[in-house]
């Protein structure tokens, strides 16, 4: 079969826009950095459909490929007009517009595996069928996965058709949505049939060409190195101090991975874990990791995580000037040791049902103005829980809930505001204000706002 014989139509499916809307795996590799062929025609998917014009773009790549692969490859889809044998230039991958040259295109993207010459070095006769007995050759080789096999068809792979006789086609499998029952592809030169196309996909991995051409059957698809992304990091907080944050996460098909605190990246690492250090006390950092591997990335979701508060020089709960001892347990109650003034100590302790005493930051100080200490205990979800000491080891919870407001972004320090001699809390955000909660006595607080326009917050440590 010559090279001017690579061809294949179709029916209707779904168009550009169904493309849109799916969630698009990214693969990796890449060899030849393509440049868009001198043929291309100007036209773009804006004004361009199966029905041409010939050489218009009916897919950007950027699209449907992988950002980093499509910045740095031409992976449009041409279309190739209503005469599906027709070859209107040549390129780097083969005969414009044809579907193997598109799926040369990505493939030599994707993995390395070069142009149609490399193609040809394997052994292929120049038709898309073809393309699935020669894969194994490649200098990058291709596994071949037979139609129906328990390996379900991934994003990027190629999926090969066969026809008897003819040349079959050849077409880039964007993924399976196993609710539909619908395997998705992209290819090209696939007139009266749009770029982007599903068809059956069984439970069993049997694909069918229902709906897009009944001269056709799928002999398989062909799966390369690297098609299978990096799993996005599952993220653990480990210790913290006034200082440091240690993270640890889990993740695979990944070689290294970069930390972001707060959107900007501080660190990358090979390990599975990392402690971010000379931070400022009593300050919330929001984490990400981002595994890297074969080209592809993928992203933690947020972790949020703080510093503890700096030492505070003597906890008295009972208010008799003696130094008392006090311990937040991670099981959800607070272990007071009041001093008995002897080097022994009474051990009051009080459960605290249910409540999550390890994510927020802790910060002691009279906040009642009784002159006992007291617990300030702030939680990420945008609310303050003081512990207002009974002067006996137990304390009376109160809790001021602040809706919409970002309590896990700054820094918290105890300070006494109006110098009422009851503490109050400052929070210092990284968006330039100053959020001071004035104590009401009560457990309460009342919430003054500084603005501060232009001024980086986040850059220095407060004392």
């Amino acid at each position: 079969m010559s090279r001017s014989s690579r061809r294949r139509h179709g029916r209707v499916l779904i168009g550009v826009a169904g493309l849109l809307t799916m969630q698009i795996l990214a693969i990796g590799g890449g060899a030849l950095v393509s440049a868009l062929p001198a043929s291309a025609a100007t036209a773009t998917a804006a004004d361009c459909n199966q029905y041409g014009p010939v050489g218009c773009v009916e897919v950007q790549g950027s699209e449907w490929a992988p950002a980093s692969i499509a910045a740095a490859h031409n992976l449009n889809v041409y279309n190739n007009g209503s005469n599906l044998s027709a070859v209107h230039g040549s390129d780097l991958w083969g005969s414009e517009w044809q579907c193997t040259e598109f799926a040369t295109r990505w493939a030599d993207a994707a993995w390395g595996d070069g142009g149609y010459k490399a193609w040809d070095a394997a052994g292929w006769n120049g038709s898309a069928q073809n393309m699935y007995d020669v894969a194994p050759h490649l200098r990058v080789p291709l596994t071949r996965i037979p139609n129906g096999d328990p390996r379900t068809p991934q994003f990027g792979d190629l999926l090969i058709f066969g026809e008897n006789p003819g040349p079959g086609h050849v077409a880039v499998v964007l993924g399976v949505n196993r609710s539909t029952g619908k395997l998705t592809f992209i290819g090209q030169n696939q007139y009266a049939a749009p770029a982007v196309v599903s068809i059956p996909i069984s439970s069993g991995n049997t694909v069918s060409t229902a709906g897009f051409d009944s001269s056709l059957w799928v002999r398989g698809w062909l799966h390369g190195p690297g098609a299978t992304p990096p799993t996005a990091p599952v993220v653990t907080l480990g210790t913290r101090t006034q200082s440091t944050v240690s993270l640890s996460w889990n993740a695979s098909n990944a070689t290294s991975y970069t930390i972001k605190r707060n959107g900007v990246a501080v660190g990358t690492t090979s390990s599975l874990s990392f402690t971010d250090s000379n931070l400022q006390a009593s300050t919330f950092f929001r984490y990400q990791v981002v595994a890297a591997g074969n080209n592809q990335s993928a992203v933690s979701s947020v972790a949020v995580a703080s510093t503890l508060a700096a030492a505070d020089p003597r906890i008295d709960a009972n208010g008799d000037g003696k130094t008392d001892l006090a311990y937040i347990y991670p099981g959800a109650y607070i272990d007071t040791f009041v001093s008995n003034g002897d080097g022994t100590y009474t051990e009051p302790v009080q459960s605290l049902p249910g409540f999550d005493s390890t994510t927020g930051i802790w910060l002691t100080g009279d906040f009642s103005g009784n002159h006992r200490t007291d617990l300030a205990y702030v939680y990420p979800g945008g609310y303050i829980d003081t512990f207002v000491s009974n002067g006996d080891g137990t304390y009376t919870e109160h809790t001021d809930s602040m809706p919409g407001f970002d309590s896990a972004g700054g820094t918290w320090m105890v300070t006494d505001a109006n110098g009422d001699g009851k503490a109050d809390l400052t929070y210092i955000y990284p968006g330039a204000y100053i959020d001071t909660f004035v104590s009401n006595g009560d457990g309460t607080y009342t919430e003054h706002q500084q603005s501060l326009p232009g001024f980086d917050s986040a850059g220095g440590k407060w004392l």
